[in-house]
């Protein structure tokens, strides 16, 4: 926001053709679930990562967005960050 002290960050995927991974049961993967396992963002660096979790904290909101064709939905979450991180 112009002249504000914070930005709003929308995480959504990347393309709905994508395909899901489940990791969570991974020890070295690097993820950070967003909405449960349906929005995650994936790290090569662990500095990165924490450095992106404690930017974002907790969704200001998160849902999803149904398709046209209603058979479908897009997860989708909202975040406040401090401008600049």
């Amino acid at each position: 926001m112009p002249g504000g002290d914070f930005e709003i960050v929308v995480a959504t995927q990347k393309s709905p053709a994508s395909p899901i991974y489940d990791l969570s049961e991974s020890p070295d993967a690097l993820l950070v679930h967003l909405i449960g396992g349906e929005l995650v963002l994936a790290f090569d660096d662990e500095v990165k990562m924490m450095n992106t979790i404690k930017t974002l904290g907790s969704p200001v909101t998160a849902s999803h967005v149904p398709s046209k064709d209603g058979k479908s939905r897009m997860p989708f979450a909202v975040y406040v960050a401090p401008k600049g991180e």
